[in-house]
């Protein structure tokens, strides 16, 4: 075995994600935003250098610095070197592993029994696909459902133990058909045909869930109704949150935070639809969203971001300044953390 390759081995069972070794020093891990020891191992610097070729050795003595990625034994990582008077030093960093959402039972119990339109939403490298992944195993342990998969991509990253019907979003478009057998429709797709599609599929009597990026729920409603009208702009837009809103089911708005003890730690907020919000959300009033939330959380599992960050405070699984950093009202952040005395 690859001595740096043993060594990040070494790493990951400590649940680390990035290894640094400086001449002169013991190798260090960094898990979550602390840096240990990585005790009991012995490192070398210029192991780093058994992964170059001999043009990037070249590059490497000229620029005294090289970034770059690698993959060894099945393994991708970053890496990062550099020379000076001290030697030569710098760090591999790997992928950790997939931070778990920890939805609710009722999102499965949704997904399981009701039809209707759901939607994941997040920003790019959010957690979109691993919140689907985990959402998925939960559904199809407990039902005999089977999922269609519609994305952009030939290659997929979803990793479930039950077959999926997958398909190319351009390969589908033409014909706008889904095969009768699937009984949960997901699209991760960025086509602007999607939003139309997945709601006419929900209209009729489909169950589906879209993968939509946008920063948070309220944009989520707005952006997805935008698409609707590119669509069908003949159609008011009054007529187009209707038409959204009776089909709405749940909506989840993911965020990835640095972590602790982890690199990162999922957090995200939770509308669980009512008639009452139906309503609001049929005249467009998207922007009460945070406020639903923070209202139906006992009635139905809602729950806002705000209320998620607390929880992870509280859990000290992440830093004060973290929170506030992703937090769509600070202010509120900060009185519900006296309250407790933080």
């Amino acid at each position: 075995m690859n001595e740096l390759v043993r060594l990040i081995d070494a790493a990951k069972e400590r649940k680390a994600h990035e290894l640094i070794l400086r001449a002169g020093s013991e190798p260090q891990i960094r898990v979550g935003q602390k840096l240990h020891k990585l005790e009991g191992v012995k490192g070398d610097p210029r192991w780093l250098m058994s992964i170059l070729e001999e043009p990037e050795k070249e590059e490497l003595m000229e620029a005294l610095v090289l970034n770059g990625m690698k993959c060894i034994e099945n393994l991708p990582f970053k890496f990062s070197m550099h020379l000076d008077m001290e030697g030569l030093g710098g760090s591999v960093s790997w992928k950790s592993e997939t931070a778990h959402w920890d939805f609710p039972e009722l999102i499965t119990e949704i997904m399981t029994k009701a039809q209707g339109l759901h939607m994941i939403t997040g920003v790019r490298k959010s957690g979109k696909t691993s919140a689907v992944n985990e959402l998925l195993e939960k559904v199809l342990a407990s039902s005999n459902k089977i999922v269609a998969l519609i994305s952009d991509f030939d290659e997929w990253d979803y990793d479930l133990e039950s077959p999926v019907l997958k398909f190319n979003t351009q390969d589908l478009i033409t014909s706008q058909r889904v095969p009768e057998m699937a009984d949960i429709i997901i699209f991760d797709s960025e086509d602007p045909a999607v939003a139309e599609w997945s709601l006419r599929l929900s209209e009729q009597g489909r169950q589906v869930l879209v993968s939509w990026t946008a920063n948070n729920l309220t944009q989520a409603f707005e952006s997805f109704t935008d698409q609707l009208m590119m669509a069908k702009a003949n159609l008011p837009r009054e007529i187009q949150s209707r038409r959204f809103a009776s089909q709405l089911g749940f909506a989840l708005g993911l965020k990835l935070i640095p972590g602790l003890e982890s690199q990162f730690e999922a957090a995200y907020e939770l509308l669980v639809t009512t008639p009452e919000i139906k309503n609001q959300l049929k005249v467009g009033h998207f922007q009460r969203t945070n406020e639903w939330m923070k209202e139906t959380t006992e009635k139905t599992g809602s729950r806002s971001l705000n209320q998620t960050l607390m929880g992870l405070l509280l859990k000290r699984k992440v830093e004060l300044k973290s929170a506030f950093a992703v937090s769509p009202d600070p202010a509120e952040l900060d009185a519900l953390l006296r309250k407790v005395g933080i």
